[in-house]
Formats: C-alpha cells, sequence, structure tokens
C-alpha cells in the first residue's frame, strides 16, 4: 500500500492549503496556523477502532433479528429423522424415461 503524506502549500499572496505530498519524508500533516504535525498512531488499526467503538454504541440490543434482513438464522431439526417417506415412493428407474440399454450390433 502506497504512503502518501499531507502538507501545507502556502504559495505567496495566497491562502493556505493543505496538499498531499510525497513519499520520501515521514507522514505528518501541516495544518494552516498550526505547523506540522507528525502521524505516530496506525491509521489501520485506528480507524478500526473507531468502527468497533460506533457499532457498539449504535446497535440496538433490545431490537429482536428480522430474518428478511439477514439476521439470525436457525435450522430446523425434525425429530423423528429424515426417514418420513416410504421406500422408493416417488423415485424413478431406467425403465421410466425409456432408457432402456441397448447393446451395439455385433460388427
Amino acid at each position: 500500500m502506497p504512503s502518501f503524506r499531507l502538507r501545507n502549500k502556502h504559495p505567496k499572496g495566497k491562502p493556505a492549503a493543505i496538499r498531499v505530498g510525497d513519499n520520501d519524508r515521514p507522514r505528518s500533516v501541516t495544518m494552516p496556523g498550526i505547523g506540522q504535525i507528525t502521524v505516530h498512531d496506525d491509521t489501520r488499526l485506528n480507524a478500526a477502532t473507531n468502527l468497533a467503538r460506533w457499532g457498539q454504541t449504535h446497535h440496538d440490543h433490545h431490537r429482536p433479528p428480522d430474518p428478511q434482513a439477514g439476521g439470525r438464522a436457525t435450522k430446523a431439526r425434525r425429530q423423528d429423522g429424515s426417514d418420513q417417506h416410504p421406500t422408493s415412493a416417488g423415485e424413478t428407474s431406467l425403465d421410466d424415461a425409456g432408457t432402456d440399454v441397448h447393446t451395439a450390433p455385433a460388427a
């Protein structure tokens, strides 16, 4: 992942602006009126922490899950087992669809 730094570019006679700098300098932010601030945090970890904190504060724990919204899934299990149908009921065989096996005539 390429890194970049923000630096304050203040041309003569123009207001200060923040812009993306080059990669050969430490990561820092230069703010108008404040100066250069070096960033020491791992911004990915910081963003992940903030996102997790936001999720915890905005999650409604009192609301039941909505199955249509992809909430918790439950599996229905049969008490009697899966042998509820008689053997071979509704099954097809090779004779049903005219798929008799014919041997090729001898050459």
